[in-house]
C-alpha cells in the first residue's frame, strides 16, 4: 500500500514536470543548458588547432600542454607552463589544447592523451621526448627543456 503511494507521488510529480509546472522548487524546461564558465584562465592565451601544424611545419621544441576545465591540478600546472614560455620563448613553441573541445579532438587521440591535465615535450622532428600526467613541476619540466634545447 505505501509503495503504492509512494508510486502514484512520483507519476504525479513527474507529470508536472513533464508540463513545466514548478514542482518543489524544480522546474522542467526546454531551453538549452547555459553555456560553459569561460577559458580565460589567468595568463593563458589559449589557441586553435591551427596553431599545432604551425609548430610542426617550423621544425621547434614544442610542448603541447592538454587541459580541460575539470582539470585537478590545472591550477598548480599553468604558472609553470607559463614561465617556461617566457623563459625560452625563443627556443620552444607552448601549445594549449582544450581536450574537451571538439576542436582538439584530433591531437588529443594523436597523441593518445588519456589525463588531464598532459604535458608532452616533442623535438624539433615532432617526436614525443616526455610526457607528463597530471601534476608536474616547474623544474621537472624546465630540466628536461633544457636538455632538449642544448643536445
Amino acid at each position: 500500500m505505501r509503495r503504492g503511494i509512494l508510486l502514484i507521488g512520483a507519476i504525479i510529480v513527474l507529470a508536472a514536470l513533464a508540463q513545466g509546472c514548478n514542482v518543489l522548487g524544480i522546474t522542467a524546461t526546454t531551453e538549452p543548458p547555459p553555456a560553459p564558465p569561460s577559458r580565460n584562465i589567468e595568463g593563458l592565451d589559449f589557441t586553435s588547432p591551427t596553431v599545432y601544424e604551425d609548430a610542426m611545419a617550423k621544425g621547434k621544441i614544442t610542448l603541447i600542454y592538454f587541459t580541460t576545465d575539470a582539470a585537478p591540478t590545472d591550477e598548480d600546472v599553468a604558472p609553470s607552463v607559463n614561465t617556461l614560455e617566457s623563459r625560452y620563448s625563443d627556443d620552444i613553441i607552448v601549445i594549449r589544447a582544450f581536450g574537451d573541445e571538439d576542436d582538439w579532438v584530433d591531437v588529443v587521440f594523436r597523441h593518445d592523451v588519456k589525463y588531464f591535465p598532459t604535458l608532452i615535450l616533442l623535438d624539433e622532428s615532432g617526436e614525443e621526448v616526455q610526457r607528463w600526467e597530471g601534476f608536474v613541476d616547474l623544474e621537472t619540466i624546465e630540466q628536461a627543456t633544457r636538455e632538449l634545447i642544448d643536445f
